[in-house]
């Protein structure tokens, strides 16, 4: 744990591309060899993350394209 570090991500206003940052981090991470479950399992990047993958996966219908 000592290695760990905390990354802030923040505006005032909704829609920026907070999340979208946040999971882009992680992936960096991952390309150098650590997942975002590896590297911050209970981190809130890891959590969306899980989030949005369980939803894509439940909802894995071509009718639900918009």
């Amino acid at each position: 744990m000592a290695k760990c570090r905390t990354i802030a991500i923040c505006n005032q206003k909704g829609g920026v591309g907070k999340t979208t940052t946040a999971l882009n981090l992680g992936v960096g991470r991952a390309a150098q060899g650590l997942s975002i479950f590896e590297y911050a399992p209970n981190s809130s990047a890891a959590k969306a993350y899980a989030e949005f993958t369980k939803e894509v996966t439940e909802n894995d219908r071509t009718d639900n394209i918009i």
